[in-house]
């Protein structure tokens, strides 16, 4: 196979910008290398499920799929290319609201479920058994309860909204606001805003933003 030199010159100022994006610095240097997990809470996720809801400032809640999580963040000065291959696709940020006791059964039926774990930005998320099935209570950062009849603005992907991942379990989907913006590129403008990030920041061991019993799926009383 030999290469064909008309289409290498053609193709050359592309492949020349996308190596110049690959390299283009974020200005945020990370202190320690952010690590992803498709089954439990991580840095990664947090910092991405954060990200998310900087981007859309009137979001209660930011939401992003442990499947979406495709390579960790490095040490050191953060380039556009790590952010890419950390988050490829190219979805769009988008936003629903809900009533809070929609979303604890949204949540009540993901930790039932198998699949890429749900990390979380605005709440932190506490499962029970009640009555054979899982129970979820939701409280701010700052620890007070969300009320049932609380309205809460979320904020994930497109494909996360529109029912990817069996999303919305026993839930209607209620109607979606879905802008022009990539979630890569919202997060990326975030991260250009911030001089550093630290594993810290965004992951507590002693306060998860999640509590759950056991691994999911979460079983009460069954096998």
């Amino acid at each position: 196979m030999v290469a064909d030199e008309a289409v290498a010159r053609a193709i050359a100022p592309a492949m020349e910008a996308a190596r110049s994006k690959r390299a283009e610095s974020l200005g945020v240097h990370l202190e320690s290398p952010l690590h992803r997990s498709y089954g439990e809470e991580s840095p990664l996720g947090n910092l991405f499920a954060d990200l998310m809801r900087a981007a859309r400032p009137s979001a209660d809640v930011g939401l992003i799929n442990g499947g979406g999580l495709r390579a960790d963040l490095p040490a050191g000065e953060l380039s556009y290319g790590s952010l890419f291959e950390a988050f490829p696709f190219d979805n769009k940020l988008t936003a629903a609201r809900v009533r809070a006791s929609e979303l604890r059964a949204v949540l009540a039926h993901h930790f039932a479920s198998s699949g890429g774990i749900l990390s979380v930005s605005g709440i932190r998320v506490e499962v029970t058994c009640a009555a054979g099935a899982p129970s979820v209570r939701l409280m701010r950062d700052g620890g007070k309860p969300v009320r049932d009849d609380e309205t809460l603005e979320i904020v994930a992907s497109d494909f996360m909204l529109t029912g990817g991942d069996d999303f919305w379990g026993p839930v209607k989907p209620p109607p979606l606001e879905t802008g022009d913006a990539l979630i890569r590129e919202a997060m990326a403008l975030v991260l250009r805003t911030k001089k550093a990030v630290r594993d810290a920041d965004v992951f507590d061991p002693a306060r998860r933003r999640l509590i759950y019993p056991g691994p999911r799926p979460v079983r009460c009383g069954g096998p």
